[in-house]
């Protein structure tokens, strides 16, 4: 959970999944700790409160990839190296580097 290891990741990029407002809440306090926090959500919208969809969406070091999944955890086995996503719409996959991976799922 982002609370207990958000602070190994300060300064660093990091990826976690989820549109509700565990997700959300999780997002918005790595934004505080880390460089870069990336955001998949599933389908086209959050299932979060509006008041905390729009917390993540303006915090400027959250970005948002909505249609997204995760495709595979990238690194040598020991260390988080990035995360290969695709849009569930498109099927375009892309790469996206981070050194952390968060589930906040139900």
């Amino acid at each position: 959970c982002a609370v207990c290891d958000g602070f190994f990741y300060r300064n660093q990029e990091v990826v976690i999944v989820g549109a509700g407002d565990s997700a959300c809440e999780e997002a918005h306090y790595l934004s505080k700790l880390c460089k870069k926090v990336t955001m998949l959500v599933r389908r086209d919208e959050f299932r979060a409160s509006k008041i905390m969809a729009a917390r993540v969406q303006n915090t400027e070091n959250i970005e948002i990839l909505f249609n997204t999944e995760t495709d595979e955890v990238l690194g040598d086995g020991q260390v988080v190296t990035g995360v290969r996503v695709f849009n569930n719409k498109t099927n375009e996959k892309q790469d996206i580097p981070a050194t952390g991976f968060f589930v906040a799922i139900g």
